[in-house]
């Protein structure tokens, strides 16, 4: 073993370097490196220096070629798992794709393909994660480089591209050159725009008829209560059951229930027995009083 570990026999000139290992069966393997840049490789490696070792490996002939294919394969393992994964870029939902956004977007990558975010930050001349934060114009274009390769893997993952389109859909872009677009990868085809268009329109049809009827509720309501006051007000006590009120001008099945809904409330609050007028009265103020919604 001492024998080997001898220097005496390498050549005394310039950076000489010797190997010697122990294989688990106990076999002493010797090996001295002739090139450069395996030498200095070598040296670095036993010294620890770090960066200069992956400096030598990305320069190095032999190695160069394999950390290539390892680079690509860690790529490929990383951009999966984050495609499995709940990840934003493949949102379909309406709500998702309105708050969608690339900020997020390229901190989920940071997280998810950290050797892809630091690929493209040297790519793009940016050294730090500060710098991406700061300038928007920079952050938008590494999104859409991503998303864009995103999307040559998995066509599901199309969010970025989805908002684009609706960005091109109500800017009045012709077809023709929608399609153009998206043969060049800049947005979606117009069929698929068209679709999501039709699911938007009834996701806010739906936003609108809630808020219409929240409206005809109250105001339903409050004809009504108004025109019982009017028409029973010689009565010792008020009756708003359907059967008596289904004849009334301002009649309907929604305001006669909220109407009845309130003077319960109204009833058990001052422990009465029946609706009376000024229980009616009350209701009436706390109708005329309630803040609409407004449609946003």
């Amino acid at each position: 073993m001492l024998r080997r570990l001898n220097v005496d026999d390498l050549p005394q000139t310039g950076l000489q370097v010797k190997v010697v290992y122990v294989n688990p069966s106990g076999n002493v393997t010797v090996r001295i490196p002739r090139d450069e840049q395996t030498k200095t490789l070598v040296k670095n490696l036993a010294c620890e220096n770090w960066r200069e070792v992956s400096n030598a490996i990305l320069k190095h002939g032999e190695l160069a070629p394999e950390l290539n294919n390892s680079i690509r394969k860690v790529l490929s393992k990383e951009f999966s798992d984050y495609l499995k994964s709940e990840t934003m870029l493949c949102a379909r939902n309406p709500d998702e794709l309105a708050g969608f956004s690339n900020k997020l977007f390229m901190e989920e990558v940071r997280i998810y393909c950290p050797l892809w975010f630091h690929c493209v930050l040297g790519a793009s001349g940016l050294s730090t994660q500060e710098e991406v934060k700061v300038v928007g114009r920079d952050l938008n274009s590494l999104a859409f480089a991503t998303a864009t390769l995103a999307r040559v893997r998995n066509h599901q993952a199309s969010a970025l591209h989805y908002r684009i389109s609706t960005i091109l859909f109500h800017s009045g872009v012709k077809h023709d050159d929608l399609n153009r677009l998206n043969r060049l990868g800049v947005c979606m085809s117009p069929d698929s725009i068209v679709r999501l268009q039709s699911k938007m329109n009834e996701q806010l049809e739906g936003k609108v008829k809630i808020w219409k009827a929240s409206i005809e509720e109250n105001r339903g309501a409050l004809k009504l209560a108004q025109e019982v006051v009017q028409k029973q007000v010689a009565l010792p006590q008020l009756d708003v059951s359907q059967q008596c009120l289904e004849t009334y001008n301002f009649f309907s099945t929604k305001g006669q229930e909220y109407l009845k809904k309130l003077l319960d409330e109204e009833k058990a609050k001052e422990s009465l027995e029946s609706y009376t007028l000024d229980c009616m009265q009350t209701v009436i103020r706390r109708l005329e009083s309630t803040k609409l919604p407004l449609y946003k």
